[in-house]
């Protein structure tokens, strides 16, 4: 398989982390599903459907949350919250992708979009490397953490929200104007010692 990206190489002691970096024309080019129009196309206007309710129509299911988080019923989240692009962010912290997992985007896109309307101070839990806090799940995508000094630890939800999001946006392989999306690991950037994974649900 041929990536058509640069390989960055960071080091911290002895661990190594690499990224696969897409260039910023091939970047501009990856698009999400456009799911609104989508299911408009079918007269469903996800801003009136409940994100806890399933739409069969569309084969949607709703997304678990993770364990003494908000629910979407707490958060009031519609089907359109849910499934919005997910943006971009600035990068801070260690990252490296894994290049033979592949994650589905909108699986993905739709744990970070419930993370992000999470509010500001929610902390999310990480245990010791080895173990790991399901945050989300999506279909067959999770969203975990875990700390990487074998403490148990937490971490502003926030911070791995920013991580998962620069996963979802450097972990692909451009194949062609066909983006294959890959699973990825990135540091908390609110805690250093917390990491955050993009990942297969099966892991």
């Amino acid at each position: 398989m041929r990536f058509p990206v640069a390989l960055v190489i960071l080091y911290a002691g002895s661990a190594a982390f690499a990224a696969l970096t897409v260039p910023g024309k091939e970047r501009e080019q990856l698009r999400a599903k456009d799911y609104s129009a989508f299911a408009a196309a079918q007269g469903i206007d996800l801003s009136k459907m409940p994100a806890w309710e399933p739409i069969a129509a569309l084969n949607f299911t709703p997304i678990i949350t993770g364990d003494g988080l908000p629910t979407l019923q707490d958060l009031n989240l519609t089907w359109a919250d849910i499934m919005k692009p997910v943006g971009r962010t600035s990068d801070s912290g260690r990252f490296y992708c894994k290049a033979t997992q592949p994650v589905s985007r909108g699986e993905a896109e739709a744990c970070l979009n419930y993370i992000g309307a999470l509010p500001g101070g929610t902390v999310c839990a990480a245990p010791p490397q080895g173990s790991w806090s399901r945050w989300c799940q999506a279909g067959n995508t999770a969203w975990d953490g875990e700390s990487k000094d074998g403490y148990t630890r937490s971490t502003l939800c926030v911070g791995g929200y920013n991580g998962g999001v620069w996963i979802l946006n450097n972990c692909v392989d451009c194949n062609n104007g066909n983006p294959i999306y890959y699973e990825g690991v990135h540091e908390s950037s609110t805690d250093s010692y917390v990491v955050a994974r993009i990942r297969p649900a099966s892991w």
